[in-house]
């Protein structure tokens, strides 16, 4: 009991390195910004779903409390180290309940999910005549031109998006030489996860702070949500598949991997 507290804490001063490093060194773009692309909460969910919602949310807070304090870039808010500490908290329970469901097709969920944010973002887009940018401060013009571009263009993305998502999903069940994966699950606790943290609570509080647009502010957050989703999906599986492999007895027992004929015969 004492060894297995004594790795989780290990873990957990790993977890918040990862973090840290990921959010201050490898995101675009890098310096002060209101809107970034950056995996940093990628550990902290994977703490979330390994070790737990008490650890995940600790590990959440204290990765964004020791880089404000490492690399402060003015004055220190409260609101990010909350959504940090949610990171930690929710997908564990939002995993949990995906698999009490038994949702193992999330695709239609995750697909739904896609098509209601892009559909905000065309609304948004198709019906404002302009906006300021956050980054530049310059003027938008919504014309019509760049109205058909952005469709066509964010079409395609949306698409190479799901493409990835599948080609995940074959690659770590190939990974796992046919047993079950839970590649879909993870994206759909992910998604629910980012889109309260993310799209509501983070947009919110930016938008009241700053005095910004707010669905100006909520589209970054759907196009940041968008084209991070494949890549957080892959790191967490890579992790909790080593994990499974590495016979370390943390895993939580919504991860037991069965074989599909054995899954599908208790379904039966």
């Amino acid at each position: 009991m004492r060894n297995k507290q004594i790795i989780k804490l290990v873990l957990s001063a790993l977890f918040i390195t990862l973090s840290f490093v990921l959010t201050r060194f490898f995101v675009l773009p890098p310096g002060p910004t209101l809107f970034r692309f950056t995996l940093g909460s990628v550990p902290i969910i994977i703490a979330s779903l390994i070790l737990g919602p008490i650890y995940g949310g600790l590990v959440g807070i204290g990765a964004d409390v020791i880089g404000a304090l490492l690399f402060p870039t003015g004055t220190f808010l409260v609101f990010p180290v909350i959504s940090s500490m949610l990171y930690g908290v929710l997908p564990y329970f939002f995993m949990r309940l995906i698999r009490l469901l038994r949702l193992s097709k999330s695709v239609p969920i995750i697909s739904s999910f896609g098509v209601i944010l892009y559909s905000l973002l065309l609304v948004f887009v198709w019906t404002s005549s302009e906006t300021k940018s956050i980054i530049t401060k310059e003027t938008i013009i919504f014309d019509t031109t760049f109205r058909v571009w952005f469709t066509v263009i964010s079409a395609v993305v949306l698409i190479l998006i799901v493409t990835a998502l599948f080609l995940v999903n074959k690659y770590m069940g190939q990974r796992n030489k046919g047993k079950i994966t839970f590649v879909y699950e993870i994206a759909l606790a992910i998604s629910f996860t980012d889109i309260i943290v993310d799209i509501i609570y983070t947009s919110s509080w930016k938008t009241l702070y700053w005095d910004l647009p707010f669905f100006l502010v909520v589209a970054m957050h759907i196009i940041i949500f968008i084209t991070l989703l494949p890549l957080k999906t892959l790191f967490v599986n890579l992790i909790i598949y080593a994990f499974e492999k590495s016979g370390i007895s943390l895993l939580s027992p919504i991860f037991v991997y069965k074989d599909k004929e054995a899954d599908q015969a208790t379904e039966e």
